[in-house]
């Protein structure tokens, strides 16, 4: 039960670390970002989702495709303000 919970929050944290790289203009931290984003997507599918009801999978999924959504909205908006 804490497993989705840990997605969740595995998500948040490549959130902020993309949001301090693209402050910091550390691509290192940008990269460590989507790795654990990865990560997180690989283990929500692979061990999260067969264990969860319907509205647990649900939830998880909006959650984490929200972060990914302003993830990628940020990159590209940082990225194109500097180009």
């Amino acid at each position: 039960m804490i497993a989705w919970r840990l997605s969740i929050l595995w998500g948040a944290y490549a959130l902020g670390l993309i949001i301090r790289g693209l402050w910091k203009a550390d691509k290192t931290l940008r990269i460590f970002g989507i790795v654990i984003f990865g990560s997180t997507l690989v283990k929500l599918f692979a061990y999260d989702i067969t264990g969860m009801s319907t509205i647990a999978k649900t939830i998880v999924m909006v959650i984490l495709g929200t972060l990914l959504l302003v993830a990628s909205f940020l990159y590209n908006r940082t990225t194109k303000l500097k180009s």
